[in-house]
This record gives C-alpha cells, sequence and structure tokens, in this order.
C-alpha cells in the first residue's frame, strides 16, 4: 500500500497471536481451492494469515476502464488496532 500512513497505528501481531495463527490449522492450498485463486502474493502461510487477520485492507469498487458514472466508492477493513477513520482518512 502506497498511501502515506496508511499502516501508521497498525500493530504488529503478537508474539501469541502468531503462534496462534500457526496453530488455526490454515493451509495456503485449501485457501486458494476454496476461493478460486490460481496464484497469491506469498506462499507462506503465516504471511498470508497475517495478511489476511492482522492486516488492513483498502479496496476500490466501481472502477472500470473508461468509467463515466458516480465516482468510485471506496472501502478499508482496519486492522483490529487501527482507528477507522483515521485509516479512511488518508485515502
Amino acid at each position: 500500500m502506497k498511501i502515506p500512513g496508511f499502516y501508521a497505528d497498525v500493530e504488529k501481531p503478537t508474539k501469541q497471536q502468531l503462534k496462534d495463527f500457526k496453530a488455526a490449522g490454515f493451509s495456503v492450498k485449501g485457501f486458494m481451492q476454496d476461493h478460486g485463486f490460481k496464484s497469491i502474493r506469498t506462499k507462506d502461510p503465516l504471511q498470508v494469515m497475517k495478511r489476511i487477520w492482522a492486516m488492513p485492507t483498502f479496496e476500490v469498487h466501481g472502477l472500470v476502464g473508461g468509467y463515466t458514472g458516480q465516482a468510485s466508492r471506496r472501502s478499508c477493513r482496519p486492522a483490529p488496532s487501527s482507528r477507522p477513520r483515521s485509516a479512511s482518512s488518508r485515502t
């Protein structure tokens, strides 16, 4: 994410959270099959889980090549430690 300050108040997962992630039984292969993904950025289970469960997301909706309607909408899913308004206001 290249938005300045987007990750500013996101805390790193604790050692206990990382231990819990590892013990969750998560499978990258199963995750990819369940969601129909052919490829993902990393195949490291811990990195995938951190991105899903501990990092904020930013999505742009309604943006299509040549889009001429109302402005596209965006949404942010905050991480557990971040403040939603803070992240959204940076975009």
